[in-house]
């Protein structure tokens, strides 16, 4: 969120200008950034990813532990049955590993997922679980910053699109009236 600064530019959400260039700073306002290749410790468990930086808060002083049946549940409700808390971020698939990083987001209440290419290693199916996901974020009322070249993802997830061309904004409307061909063009 936020890892290199930018030249110029701003980054405004619910009317306050975000700190570019400090990753914690985004997280602490509720930005969560994933990227093509999530940002997990492999080594680590999922509930100690989904968890790290926040592994307690301090009441009076004193460190209250996390409750576990939270993350379990969130665990469950982004990632389904098949993954637990204790599995191993490295050994689980790549659609896993992203959801565990879009948990993460969810645990943090984000309000804004900024997801850069997210999909671009994944197939068909995988794809359709981000997506899910996705839809479950908004409907829960975060927004999604859908960042990718795969124009038909786009269409499809995306309510209104912003084409960037050469660092410059050539288009903002709404996704449906796009064409594929008229898509291409604003981007060549």
């Amino acid at each position: 969120g936020g890892a290199e600064r930018p030249d110029s530019g701003e980054l405004v959400l619910a009317g306050e200008s975000l700190p570019l260039g400090d990753p914690k700073a985004m997280r602490d306002r509720g930005v969560a950034v994933m990227y093509q290749d999530p940002m997990l410790v492999k080594t680590m468990s999922v509930g100690e990813n989904i968890a790290l930086g926040h592994e307690g808060a301090k009441w009076f002083g004193v460190l209250v532990p996390l409750q576990e049946g939270d993350l379990s549940d969130l665990v469950k409700r982004v990632l389904g049955d098949d993954v637990r808390l204790d599995d191993r971020v490295g050994e689980l698939s790549l659609v896993d590993q992203q959801l565990v990083a879009m948990a993460r987001g969810v645990f943090e209440k984000a309000q804004l997922f900024v997801m850069d290419e997210p999909t671009a290693a994944l197939g068909e199916v995988e794809v359709k679980r981000i997506f899910a996901v996705i839809r479950e974020l908004v409907k829960g009322g975060s927004s999604v910053l859908f960042i990718s070249h795969r124009l038909k993802e786009v269409q499809e997830i995306a309510d209104r699109i912003a084409v960037l061309r050469d660092g410059r904004l050539v288009f903002v409307g709404e996704g449906a009236t796009l064409s594929t061909h008229d898509l291409t063009n604003l981007i060549a």
